[in-house]
């Protein structure tokens, strides 16, 4: 867009409208006093992702109602760090990604990812299905407004409603109900604020 900034130990820059942006960098010492040039396309994207049961026309990367994802998971797939995932009501229990041996209804690994309800946990749930772990969470991803039941991980497993990585997860606003695991059957790991177990 034209910006151009100099001398700095790093540079950032924000973007008013989604897109694909060419950056060049070009660095000069002694030795290059022509400087030395790369390019490297940065995406912008407009940073929701929405999630809706009925949704009739799911198109990627989901970017309204009109196109939304009918399950979670592959919202989050194509989701960029940042983001926010935003759901409608429903009883999500469709979508599964493995991690380390355990099969999770919804792994969110993209760093500082929000997904969140659109109306709360009273309206919004992810089933388990007494199968697999409700959700699994890392790198300073926020979970906010859910319900999460029926969560299982068998034998000495770990979180059956949500497993959460890293200690910079936080779960926000959810119930945890109905969940089994062989340590922390509703919860492990991470920050919960406003939850019922």
């Amino acid at each position: 867009d034209g910006t151009l900034v100099t001398n700095l130990p790093y540079a950032s820059h924000n973007w008013s409208t989604a897109g694909d942006y060419a950056v060049k960098f070009t660095a000069y010492n002694e030795s290059n006093p022509g400087g030395v040039s790369a390019t490297q396309m940065v995406h912008v994207a407009e940073g929701i992702y929405y999630v809706a049961l009925t949704s009739t026309n799911p198109v990627p990367p989901f970017g309204s109602w009109n196109t939304a994802a009918t399950n979670i998971q592959a919202a989050v797939d194509v989701a960029f760090v940042g983001g926010t995932v935003l759901v409608s009501n429903g009883f999500y229990r469709t979508g599964v990604r493995d991690v380390a041996g355990v099969t999770n209804r919804i792994t969110v690994m993209t760093p500082y990812l929000t997904v969140a309800s659109a109306n709360g946990p009273a309206v919004t749930l992810i089933d388990g299905s007494d199968l697999v772990r409700c959700v699994y969470l890392t790198n300073n991803v926020v979970l906010s407004g859910f319900t999460l039941t029926n969560g299982n991980v068998p034998g000495s497993g770990n979180g059956g409603g949500v497993y959460c990585e890293s200690t910079s997860v936080t779960i926000t606003n959810c119930v945890l109900i109905d969940n089994n695991a062989g340590t922390g059957g509703g919860a492990e790991g991470g920050t919960l604020n406003n939850c019922t177990l």
